[in-house]
């Protein structure tokens, strides 16, 4: 793990510069990797990138929340998400592709894995989230990068918006009825690599064609995917 350099109590501009060039050199290093995960394959892996800096005033009061000494320094040391990158991909093992490749990455140190995927929350909430520090200037800045396909995004991102900001009471019809649609879009994953699976196999197409290095992954999305048959075959 990178060192935290040491920063000066008002030094929360300098941080919020660094952090921006963090999240600007890790945006870039994860376009050119998407370019090459996708240079021989047959179809798009990684369909959407976008990037987040958490305001000032968004750190100190996690700092506050959580009992930590709220400087700069602190804020390095203990929040793990001041850049915060989503990649959205289009099937399931195209994010075991993307986490393979993130242990790749120029000035990028993979601390910690969370799997939600595997692991989903009580709410039904899945994505992957990647750890690591990014290392500018010489500084290190903690990076959390969220991956997720379209489905776990539509839910993720439809739940928020039911969810906050609105006067909604704690419901248990609510929770129940959000966590069947997790459920179902779970399956609709499940569903779409198969077929997707099965179309690559219709015209000889394997995931290691032009990777003779390629490992095997289900590591961190260790979710059995169904081969399918078609009846008529």
């Amino acid at each position: 793990m990178t060192d935290h350099n040491l920063w000066l109590a008002d030094d929360w501009l300098e941080l919020q510069r660094v952090c921006a060039g963090c999240q600007e050199h890790l945006t870039q290093e994860i376009l050119n990797m998407k370019y090459e995960i996708e240079r021989n394959r047959h179809h798009t892996v990684l369909r959407n990138i976008s990037g987040r800096l958490k305001t000032l005033d968004s750190i100190q009061n996690k700092l506050v929340r959580y009992g930590f000494e709220v400087s700069p320094q602190s804020a390095c040391e203990n929040l793990h998400d001041i850049v915060g990158i989503r990649i959205i991909c289009s099937y399931l093992k195209d994010i075991e592709d993307v986490v393979e490749a993130l242990n790749n990455l120029p000035k990028f140190e993979v601390t910690e894995i969370k799997d939600y995927i595997a692991n989903p929350k009580p709410s039904g909430y899945r994505s992957l989230h990647v750890i690591g520090i990014t290392t500018i200037e010489g500084i290190g800045i903690q990076c959390e990068i969220q991956l997720r396909t379209t489905a776990m995004d539509s839910w993720a991102a439809l739940e928020h918006q039911l969810r906050y900001k609105k006067d909604l009471p704690d419901s248990t019809f609510v929770n129940q009825e959000l966590l069947e649609c997790a459920t179902l879009l779970e399956q609709s994953d499940i569903k779409m690599q198969a077929i997707h699976d099965y179309i690559d196999i219709l015209n000889g197409w394997t995931r290691n064609d032009h990777d003779d290095d390629h490992c095997e992954h289900q590591k961190w999305v260790s979710i059995h995917i169904p081969e399918l048959k078609d009846p008529k075959q």
